[in-house]
C-alpha cells in the first residue's frame, strides 16, 4: 500500500497520520487472519517545511510504536504543492538509482581496527597505514574484500527485493585496475596518510590516534564485482581524472597548485566527517592545506585517475553519472521512470545528479523524436542530513532548468540507510491518501447570516474548480485500480450559514471586531481579511466526483467530531468550558496563526487568541460543538 498525507505534514503531529493508518492497518490484518501488507507513506507539505525535525523524529517514532501491531513501513518527505503534480502517472516502478561508492560503516571501521591491533605483533608492517599499501598483509586487503563483498551483497538483495520484475538499475562506484595495494587509487589515501605522518612527527596528531584509524573504503577490482554479481548485465570500466574540474583526455596538468586544491576540497567533502570524529575538528584545515601540497607535488609526474565502474545496476556523483547513461539511453525509457540517489543527498551537489538524468533522458527522447518520461526521483541519505536545504532550494532549481531540457520531475526525501529496507517490496502502487482541507482566496472572513448568495456561491465555486484539479491530478498517479480515502472539514448541510461550522470562525470575527473597537486592530485590516477555507455538504463533493468521471465511490460516511480534541466522550456535557475553549483556541492557532500573523502582524496574536478561547468558553455553556467530518473511498476507473 501507498499513503499519502497531502498537505499537513508539519510539526509534531506529522506522523500521527502515519501511526493511525499503521495500527488501523495491523488491526483488521489481524482480525482477517493475514498478513499484514507493506506501508509506503509520503508526508507532503510546502517545501518550506521542517521536514529535518520529522526525519529526526523517527528513531523515536519507531520506538514507541506498539510491537503487536508494528507492519512494515517505509517514509518519505514529498516537498510541493498537492494542488500540482507531485507522482509520476501511476507510479510506474522500474527503477534508476544512484550511489557514489560502497563505504563500510561505522562498526566495520571498528571490526578493521581490532584485527589489527591482534595480529600487529606476528605480522611485520609498517605502522600507521590509514588504508591498504604495499607494505599491508595479504590479511588486512582480505578482510577489506570480505567487507565490501559482504556490503555490497546486502545492498543487491535489498534492492532486489524493492525492484518490480525486469526493472534496472545502474550502479557505479571507484573501483582498481587490479590488485588494491597499487595503483592510483593507493596514492590517493596514502598523500593524506603522509600529511597525518608528518603532524604526529611536529605533535600537532597523537601518534595512537593515527595507528587506530582507517579509511573505511575499498575499490573493488572488475572481477570482485562479478563475484558478487553472478547474474549482472554488462559491465564497464572508464577513468576520470582526479580533479573533478578538469574534463581533459590528455597526462598534462596545467595548474598542479590548482588541481591539488581541488582534489583536496573534494575529498574533505566525503572525508571530513570520520576524521573530524575520529581525530577532532581542530586539526581539519592544516591537514588538509598540507594534503592539497601534497597532491600538486604528486601531479607533477602527471595526471592521476580514479578507476571507475559501472554494470546494468546504479548512477554516480558529479562526473561519474554520464558514463553509465549511455546503456540507460538504449534501454530505460519507458512512460515513466524512479530514480533514487542512495546515500549521497547532502550538500550543493545533491541536485546535480538529478540535473544530469533529467538532461540526458530529454537528451535522447529528442534524438528518438519521443516525448520524455516522467522521472520521479528519491533523494535518500541518513534522518540527520538536512533535508530543508535541499527543498527550499526547488525553486530556484525548477528556474534554472533549461525549458529545451525538461523533463517532468517529481522530487522526494527519502530517510534512512541503504543498507536496509528503503520501499515496499515491487513497489506497490495501490495508493491510500490523506487530505485534510480546500483552501480558496475570495469571501467574508467566513459565510455567515448575512452573506449574500454570490459571496456563497464563490465559495462553492472555487471549492469545485480546486477539487476537481485534485481529482484529475490523482487519477494521473494512481495506477489503474487503485484506492484512495479522502477525509476533510464539511457540514451539515449545502447551507453553510447555519450550523456549528460558522461559530468556529465567528467567534474568531468576533474577537477581532472588539480588537478594531479598542484601536488595537486596523478596521480596513480586518474588513481585507478572508479566510480561505469551504466545508462542502457531502451533495456537493458527490456531485464533483460523479462529474468527473475519474473515480468510483466505494464508500462515503459522515461523522461528528467534538470541537476541543481532546474530549473523546459522546455526551453533550462540556465538563470545563474554560479548558476547551483554551483547547479548542490552540488548535485553531496552528492552523490559522501563519495566515493572520502574515495579514495582521505577530504582535496581535496571543491577545487575539486569549479572547477567542474566552469566546469559545462562553459558547460551549450551552452544549457541545461539532466538526461535521466528511470521508470518501475512492477508486480509480480504468
Amino acid at each position: 500500500m501507498v499513503a499519502a498525507d497531502l498537505g499537513c505534514s508539519s510539526g509534531p503531529n506529522a506522523l500521527l497520520v502515519a501511526s493511525e493508518v499503521i495500527e488501523t492497518v495491523a488491526d483488521q490484518c489481524r482480525k482477517a487472519g493475514r498478513p499484514p501488507p507493506d506501508l509506503q507513506v509520503f508526508l507532503n507539505d510546502l517545501p518550506a517545511n521542517d521536514f529535518n525535525n520529522i526525519f529526526r523524529s523517527l528513531e523515536l517514532f519507531e520506538q514507541k510504536m506498539d510491537k503487536k501491531k508494528f507492519i512494515p513501513y517505509y517514509i518519505a518527505g514529498l516537498p510541493g504543492s498537492f494542488y500540482g503534480r507531485l507522482f509520476p502517472p501511476q507510479s510506474v516502478p522500474e527503477g534508476l538509482k544512484s550511489k557514489t561508492g560502497t563505504v563500510l560503516d561505522q562498526g566495520n571501521i571498528h571490526i578493521i581496527s581490532l584485527s589489527l591491533k591482534k595480529k600487529k605483533k606476528k605480522k611485520k608492517k609498517k605502522k600507521g597505514n590509514i588504508h591498504i599499501g604495499e607494505t599491508s598483509p595479504p590479511w588486512v586487503v582480505n578482510l577489506y574484500a570480505q567487507e565490501f563483498k559482504n556490503g555490497f551483497s546486502n545492498f543487491l538483495n535489498f534492492s532486489h527485493e524493492e525492484l518490480a520484475p525486469g526493472g534496472q538499475m545502474v550502479l557505479t562506484f571507484l573501483g582498481s585496475e587490479e590488485n588494491m595495494s597499487i595503483g592510483d587509487v593507493r596514492y590517493f589515501w596514502i598523500l593524506l596518510q603522509d600529511a597525518l605522518h608528518d603532524m604526529v612527527s611536529e605533535g600537532l596528531v597523537a601518534r595512537e590516534k593515527l595507528y587506530s584509524f582507517k579509511v573505511p573504503v575499498y575499490a573493488p577490482t572488475m572481477e570482485e564485482v562479478k563475484e558478487v554479481n553472478q547474474k549482472g548485465g554488462l559491465l564497464d570500466f572508464f577513468e576520470s581524472s582526479w580533479d573533478p574540474f578538469d574534463d581533459s583526455c590528455d597526462d598534462f596538468v596545467l595548474d598542479n597548485v590548482q588541481s591539488g586544491t581541488n582534489v583536496a576540497k573534494f575529498i574533505r567533502g566525503v572525508a571530513e566527517p570520520i576524521i573530524s570524529s575520529h581525530f577532532g575538528e581542530g586539526i581539519v584545515d592544516e591537514l588538509f592545506s598540507r594534503y592539497a601540497n601534497n597532491i600538486a607535488r604528486h601531479l607533477l609526474k602527471g595526471k592521476a585517475k580514479y578507476h571507475g565502474k559501472h554494470t546494468a545496476w546504479l548512477v554516480g556523483e558529479e562526473k561519474q553519472v554520464m558514463p553509465p547513461i549511455p546503456g540507460l539511453k538504449r534501454t530505460l525509457l519507458p512512460k515513466s521512470m524512479v530514480a533514487a540517489d542512495l546515500g549521497c543527498s547532502s550538500g550543493p551537489n545533491t541536485l546535480l545528479v538529478v540535473s544530469e538524468v533529467i538532461k540526458t533522458v530529454a537528451d535522447q527522447c529528442k534524438k528518438a523524436g519521443r516525448p520524455p518520461p516522467d522521472l520521479q526521483f528519491f533523494l535518500n541519505d541518513l534522518p540527520t542530513n538536512d533535508f530543508n536545504n535541499i527543498f527550499r532550494s526547488l525553486e530556484w532549481f525548477e528556474q534554472k532548468m533549461d525549458e529545451k531540457t525538461f523533463v517532468p520531475f517529481y522530487i522526494a526525501g527519502l530517510p534512512g540507510s541503504f543498507y536496509g529496507r528503503l520501499f515496499p517490496p515491487q513497489s506497490i502502487p495501490e495508493g491510500l491518501k490523506s487530505k485534510t482541507g480546500t483552501l480558496l482566496d475570495e469571501g467574508n472572513i467566513y459565510i455567515g447570516e448575512t452573506s449574500p448568495p454570490w459571496v456563497v456561491n464563490l465559495y462553492a465555486q472555487e471549492f469545485k474548480n480546486g477539487f476537481s484539479n485534485f481529482l484529475n491530478f490523482r487519477h494521473e498517479e494512481l495506477a489503474s485500480g487503485g484506492q484512495m480515502v479522502l477525509t476533510f472539514l464539511g457540514s451539515e448541510e449545502k447551507n453553510l450559514s447555519i450550523g456549528d461550522q460558522r461559530y468556529i470562525w465567528g467567534l474568531l470575527q468576533d474577537a477581532l471586531h472588539d480588537m478594531v473597537s479598542e484601536g488595537l486592530v486596523e478596521r480596513e485590516k480586518l474588513y481585507c481579511f478572508k479566510v480561505p477555507m469551504y466545508t462542502p455538504s457531502m451533495a456537493e463533493v458527490k456531485e464533483v466526483i460523479q462529474k468527473g468521471g475519474l473515480f468510483d465511490i466505494s464508500r462515503m460516511q459522515y461523522f461528528g467530531s467534538n470541537w476541543d480534541p481532546f474530549d473523546d466522550s459522546c455526551d453533550d456535557f462540556v465538563l470545563d468550558n474554560l479548558q476547551s475553549g483554551a483547547n479548542v483556541a490552540k488548535c485553531i492557532r496552528a492552523v490559522a496563526e501563519p495566515l493572520i500573523s502574515s495579514h495582521f502582524g505577530e504582535g496581535i496574536l496571543d491577545e487575539l487568541f486569549s479572547r477567542y478561547a474566552n469566546n469559545i468558553a462562553r459558547h460551549l455553556l450551552k452544549g457541545k460543538a461539532k466538526y461535521h467530518v466528511l470521508v470518501f473511498a475512492l477508486k480509480r476507473r480504468g
